[in-house]
């Protein structure tokens, strides 16, 4: 048995499962899981391999994509397998900086973080990208190992149109003209790779058409967000840094980009249970450092984290 975890509530993580669930041999064989930064390895498999994660003895093989275990997570991950229950290879695919930071302190070597690299130590098979989106860096990922005769499905030379605009959206390249309108219809298929993957075959343009109307109306929320923040704007106290905070779930990067355009940096968040999710965009490139002394990460401009519900009221401005 094979799992597999991938950015969750992500279009990018969704499609890099959906891509390795397209060109994977045994489908029947592989347990896809979405996971957030939160959510520790240990308790995600503990979720989802009842008993109590027992069946983790059978797995063989783990996959991360779009998303990095984070270092208690490969601390974990060395304990089952020095244990002997089962794990014999992990193979993490990731273009978020933060994955590299922690990658060169678990394996004691250094990583230029804006050079790609696919390295080996231990159990860990590390591909890392920062010019490409988790699911460009997957598909790529798999071609490399279809040549070298590893059991997947055939996989075309060239990207896929829509594997591409997810990236240029990810990673805010806007390229195309559709970039915008087919990832706002691509949104509600997140964690959902079994559907996500259909769309690996279908006509873009046609994508575009259905999806104009979902971003006509997400422009106009994103508008409505970003008017009542100013008519009523909150502040959050991070580092002793005053950073805009918008209490929103959606439209996460758009509504920050339009604050962080006047602000330098914005933070939006929503409260889930007993943590709050905390979402940054910044101008300046420091969104990433603010989110890793949270204990998340991402990218310069575009990073996250999650807190308890106490520290976060606490650090709430008027």
């Amino acid at each position: 048995m094979e799992v597999c975890f991938f950015h969750k509530s992500c279009i990018d993580g969704t499609m890099s499962a959906a891509i390795l669930q397209e060109h994977i041999k045994n489908k029947d064989n592989m347990i896809f899981i979405p996971l957030n930064h939160g959510t520790s390895v240990k308790e995600a498999i503990n979720k989802h391999l009842p008993p109590e994660g027992q069946n983790s003895k059978e797995i063989s093989k783990i996959w991360f994509l779009d998303i990095a275990p984070k270092w208690d997570d490969l601390i974990y991950l060395q304990s089952l397998r020095q244990e002997k229950q089962g794990y014999t290879e992990v193979v993490i695919i990731d273009h978020h900086k933060t994955a590299a930071n922690t990658i060169s302190k678990f394996i004691g070597k250094p990583i230029e973080e804006d050079k790609p690299i696919t390295l080996e130590y231990d159990f860990i098979t590390f591909i890392y990208d920062p010019s490409e989106s988790g699911a460009s860096l997957t598909y790529k990922t798999l071609q490399v190992y279809h040549d070298q005769q590893v059991y997947h499905d055939q996989i075309d030379k060239e990207l896929p149109t829509i594997v591409d605009i997810v990236k240029d959206k990810d990673l805010w390249l806007w390229r195309y003209q559709n970039t915008d309108e087919i990832n706002d219809f691509l949104y509600m298929y997140t964690d959902k790779p079994d559907l996500m993957r259909e769309f690996l075959h279908k006509d873009v343009g046609e994508i575009a058409a259905k999806s104009k109307i979902l971003s006509e109306y997400k422009n106009f929320m994103v508008s409505k967000l970003k008017e009542s923040w100013s008519n009523s704007p909150l502040y959050i106290n991070i580092n002793d840094k005053k950073i805009p905070a918008i209490n929103t779930p959606i439209y996460q990067s758009e509504i920050g980009s339009l604050i962080a355009k006047e602000h330098n940096i914005a933070c939006m968040f929503y409260i889930t249970g007993d943590f709050v999710k905390l979402s940054f965009r910044s101008i300046d490139g420091s969104a990433r450092a603010i989110a890793e002394s949270l204990g998340g990460g991402g990218h310069d401009n575009a990073a996250g984290a999650i807190i308890d519900k106490e520290t976060f009221f606490k650090s709430l401005i008027n």
